[in-house]
């Protein structure tokens, strides 16, 4: 009969002592999971698993992103994606990576995650603050009409106003005012190429009011001195001023004129 037993006996349950044993058996089992921790035993290799359990990436941006050399960070993907933890997938040249929809990554990244909230506590408090900076970011071009001050966005957000203004300083490479002009001034000179063909048609256009064509609808475009710089419309045919399609093309222009006034320094 097999003794199950141990050599000291501290009062443990024979058969819990029992499973114990047939569990460390397997050999097999521990062995692939010190291959797994093997693989993580490089702080880069950390790194760029970490990365790829949050976006999809290709090498090349993978590199840039870890501040390491293209051959380098593939033989790091290339040890991490034989080990199981990565996936990837072929779209024309490119070879993009992310992590694999496994428990074993799924646990990794976790434990991950706890040992750096363990080792630097501000850590997942930076990771929300850069994660509602990007919604804010997102939220303004996409509504580069409004005007939105600080603080008004402190308030939706629930973030500290100077906490918002230093953060997305560091996220974009500028502050929230240069970067958001440097959309407008964007938008306003594609608007511009859009709208050319309609500026020799315009009618003149006196304060901000729109006026009626028999084919045109157009609106005026002030500069920063307040004077008229352009007439930006849409040419066609309403078939009557109270059509529904009428009101959206009103619309339209004057929401556009504003967006490039207001890119050229325009203040109402």
């Amino acid at each position: 009969m097999e003794h199950t037993g141990l050599p000291h006996d501290h009062g443990e349950e024979q058969n819990h002592t029992a499973a114990m044993r047939e569990l460390l058996r397997d050999e097999g089992h521990f062995q692939r999971i010190a291959d797994i921790f093997r693989q993580l035993g490089d702080p880069s290799r950390i790194r760029i698993f970490w990365l790829l359990c949050h976006c999809e990436e290709c090498v090349v941006n993978i590199a840039d992103m870890v501040d390491m050399s293209s051959p380098a960070v593939s033989h790091h993907l290339r040890v991490l994606k034989d080990s199981g933890l990565l996936d990837s997938r072929r779209d024309g040249r490119e070879v993009y990576y992310r992590a694999a929809d496994a428990p074993q990554s799924r646990l990794l990244h976790e434990m991950i995650e706890q040992v750096m909230d363990v080792a630097c506590p501000q850590w997942r408090e930076e990771a929300e603050q850069v994660k509602i900076i990007r919604e804010i970011h997102d939220h303004l071009t996409e509504h580069m009409e409004q005007r939105v001050t600080i603080e008004e966005l402190s308030h939706r957000y629930l973030i500290n106003p100077t906490t918002l203004k230093t953060v997305f300083k560091e996220v974009y490479g500028n502050s929230l005012a240069a970067h958001m002009k440097e959309h407008r001034m964007e938008k306003a000179a594609a608007l511009l190429r859009e709208t050319d063909a309609c500026r020799e048609s315009g009618y003149a256009i006196e304060n901000g009011e729109y006026k009626i064509g028999l084919r045109s609808i157009s609106a005026p475009v002030y500069t920063a001195e307040r004077t008229v710089r352009y007439t930006v419309g849409v040419i066609g045919m309403f078939r009557s001023t109270h059509s529904d399609e009428f009101r959206d093309a009103v619309e339209q222009v004057c929401t556009t004129a504003a967006m490039i006034s207001a890119a050229l320094g325009y203040r109402a």
